[in-house]
């Protein structure tokens, strides 16, 4: 989100209403499907295990899914409709990457593919303030469609957050999963690599992907250029269009402009002037591009449980649109994304910029 409005008598304030609920009033919470996975062990940036062994590994299965495997138009059958959960189960593996004096919690979701089979990583950043097992049913769906999901929380605290030193843990996670002898060791394919996020965690994904050759498709949730409570600064730089215009690499955006206005507290979650539609203007070297916007939805539609958020969330605006409406046309266009630049399954063109694009979603597409 920016905070740029948080200044003066708010700084008190942020103490005293931290526990207090979020603004959005849908309702939204997980599904009960997280499993309960321990901690797995310290992991360096160069994926080498400390000595107490090796990450722990919990079973998933996706819900009301069996696993089959699914057509796609390519291979002559019926198209893949990316609103439907995928043929895939998956593993859990949980651990953490240390950089130095920062340690990123991670947790990866790995297909049941076939042995010797690596699959597109998709390499996921949680908005400010936020826990990426928040998103936890939009990233099993993506899983079930046959992607390694890592699931990346990199350090930030209420009042000291690094875009930079973020996007520095966020090639150390790439590092750790890329890691001879690594738990991810033969099943990630180094050569298709998205980086994603939710709000300020869109924007950090923008900067790894700016930075790390490594990211060959970026996506992101209502991606903020957000700033600090007194502008932009060396820990939160304004990165639109400098480190956008270069990035020749497919960029799906999707967001909404509930939240392009101030709402409690006269802040706006996501502004006008550095919303989603701003990373989509400055995108002119991407071979593919595409911006969504969800009607009627709000910045926090994006999060699948919103029950702890506290202060952050209480600052936005609660849109018109049924926040499981909104999600449910956030998974059908993530997979739909990543299937088209990830798998090459050009059918999904259709449910991206077709005919089979949801009317409540404004679109806009280059070339």
């Amino acid at each position: 989100m920016g905070w740029r409005a948080l200044v003066g008598t708010w700084i008190a304030s942020l103490v005293a209403v931290t526990a207090l609920g979020c603004g959005d009033d849908d309702g939204a919470q997980t599904d009960g499907n997280v499993a309960e996975v321990e901690s797995g062990a310290d992991v360096d940036a160069d994926g080498d295990a400390d000595a107490d062994g090796g990450a722990d590994v919990g079973w998933e299965v996706a819900p009301d899914v069996e696993a089959e495997e699914g057509g796609s138009a390519d291979d002559g059958e019926a198209p893949v409709d990316p609103a439907a959960p995928g043929p895939f189960r998956w593993t859990v593996v949980d651990a953490e990457v240390v950089r130095g004096s920062r340690t990123t919690p991670v947790s990866a979701l790995i297909p049941d593919a076939p042995a010797g089979v690596a699959m597109p990583l998709v390499l996921f950043l949680p908005g400010f303030q936020m826990q990426t097992a928040w998103y936890l049913p939009l990233l099993e769906r993506i899983a079930s469609h046959g992607f390694v999901v890592v699931r990346a929380d990199p350090p930030a605290s209420l009042m000291s957050s690094s875009h930079p030193e973020q996007a520095r843990d966020a090639a150390a996670v790439l590092d750790w999963a890329f890691a001879a002898g690594g738990p991810l060791a033969g099943r990630v394919d180094p050569g298709r690599v998205a980086a994603s996020g939710h709000s300020a965690g869109g924007k950090v994904a923008v900067m790894l992907a700016f930075a790390d050759p490594r990211v060959t498709a970026l996506l992101g949730f209502d991606p903020v250029n957000g700033s600090g409570p007194f502008g932009y600064t060396a820990d939160q730089p304004d990165i639109v269009p400098e480190q956008v215009e270069p990035l020749a690499i497919p960029i799906g955006l999707l967001g909404e402009t509930t939240d392009a206005t101030a709402g409690f507290g006269g802040q706006a979650c996501a502004p006008a002037d550095q919303n989603f539609l701003t990373f989509y203007e400055a995108a002119t070297s991407s071979p593919w591009v595409a911006s969504w916007e969800l009607l009627g939805a709000d910045h926090l539609d994006f999060v699948y449980d919103t029950s702890t958020c506290g202060l952050p969330c209480s600052f936005c605006r609660n849109g018109a649109a049924d926040g499981g409406a909104v999600r449910a046309v956030v998974e059908t266009l993530a997979v739909a994304f990543l299937r088209r630049h990830l798998l090459g399954d050009t059918a999904q063109e259709a449910w991206l910029v077709g005919d089979l694009l949801p009317a409540e979603v404004l679109m806009q597409h280059r070339p």
